[in-house]
């Protein structure tokens, strides 16, 4: 890849991999006058950046090598983001709302 870079070491070259950065999601608050589905595939992005897209597919489909407990804590962490993309009237509507 053009990004990779060639580093000596000693008689043999080993390339360096790219390392991933870390980006602040901005995104606006969902009012309900937005497009829907435009804003929802953006939180499905963010939450994906913070590693809490997991919990999106539902608890049935938990991987097995997570634990209960593990999955309520990246289910709190993902509800607590949505919410955080949602306006105050919105989230009357939703506030029971869960993931699992």
């Amino acid at each position: 890849m053009a990004s990779d870079k060639k580093v000596e070491n000693g008689s043999s070259s080993q390339l360096k991999q790219p390392q991933a950065t870390s980006m602040k999601v901005e995104l606006k608050r969902f009012t309900g006058k937005e497009n829907f589905t435009l804003w929802q595939q953006r939180v499905k992005s963010a939450l994906t950046q913070q590693h809490l897209h997991v919990v999106l597919v539902g608890k049935e489909k938990k991987p097995a090598t997570m634990t209960s407990k593990e999955w309520d804590v990246l289910d709190e962490l993902a509800r607590r983001a949505i919410k955080n993309y949602t306006i105050y009237e919105v989230l009357i509507n939703v506030m029971k709302d869960t993931t699992k």
